[in-house]
């Protein structure tokens, strides 16, 4: 992910993108693939560790259904 988008443009897009993902969670029974696409997002864009902060409310709240 790192490597197909640029940082600028990932700081651009990220609330889509992570609300895009997030929401996948709801459509696919499976959880593994979208959690792995989860990851790989959140790794390309913790690098500066503010650009994540204020995303981090909607992606709690999307992943804590899935551990209970």
């Amino acid at each position: 992910m790192s490597y197909i988008v640029s940082k600028s443009k990932l700081l651009e897009q990220l609330p889509k993108v992570l609300s895009s993902v997030t929401s996948l969670y709801k459509k696919h029974p499976e959880a593994y693939h979208v959690s792995k696409g989860l990851c790989n997002v959140l790794e390309a864009s913790a690098s500066p560790s503010d650009m994540l902060n204020p995303h981090v409310e909607m992606v709690l709240q999307a992943i804590f259904p899935q551990v209970f």
